[in-house]
């Protein structure tokens, strides 16, 4: 069988076949045009036994594609648990970041997998770095729109008052982009919502140019 029976046994989770294939020493660590391993699609598939099989018979924990992530990035980013606690366990690196500077926190964070954020945070992930961009986990997560994973990052010290490019912190991002569930988390937690960017505009002068609507929940945070 070829490389191309090779990619089909592994990405549909035969795992008889895998260990067939890998005993005739087909190459573990060969990639797809994108530079994705075998390891990463069956991580980023969720198949433990394929991803346990292949680490077995020496595949590259750390190999990385075009986009720089790794198999922990991709378990990461679809949530799987299992997966990511075996490649974890197997030493993969939860720091390495990818070539937007992300690391596989940062999808869990943007797909809003609150289990795996919870591991990676209770591991001691750093929270208060930025990626490439200069944006921090937070502002990930509001534009992920998951309030669990928001919620999270807030209580473990991540910073609600951090400033993108323009000045603007993240308050007047939510509301400009009509975020509410990231608005009222991020009022109920001391956001100030005076606070004006480079260009004079403050969070509720956003949201009334965005056409949104949170006199409530402004009036409860003066109180």
């Amino acid at each position: 069988m070829g490389s191309i029976g090779w990619w089909w046994a592994a990405e549909n989770v035969h795992e008889a076949m895998v260990k067939l294939l890998v005993d005739q020493s087909v190459n573990v660590d060969s990639a797809n045009i994108h530079g994705r391993t075998l390891l990463s699609q069956a991580a980023g598939r969720g198949h433990e036994a394929i991803v346990q099989l292949l680490l077995k018979y020496g595949a590259n924990i750390q190999s990385a594609d075009e986009l720089g992530r790794t198999s922990l990035s991709w378990a990461a980013g679809q949530g799987c648990k299992s997966v990511v606690l075996l490649l974890l366990s197997s030493g993969a690196d939860l720091e390495l970041a990818d070539r937007r500077g992300r690391t596989p926190l940062w999808y869990a964070v943007w797909q809003g997998k609150t289990a795996i954020v919870q591991l990676f945070l209770d591991i001691g992930v750093d929270t208060k770095r930025t990626d490439g961009e200069g944006r921090t986990l937070l502002q990930h997560a509001v534009s992920g729109g998951s309030e669990d994973v928001v919620q999270l990052l807030i209580g473990r010290g991540a910073n609600i008052d951090s400033t993108d490019e323009h000045g603007r912190r993240l308050l007047s991002w939510a509301a400009k982009e009509g975020r509410d569930p990231a608005v009222r988390l991020l009022l109920r937690n001391g956001a100030d919502i005076e606070f004006a960017d480079r260009d004079g505009k403050t969070p509720l002068l956003w949201a009334a140019c965005e056409g949104r609507v949170y006199r409530r929940a402004a009036s409860r945070q003066r109180r």
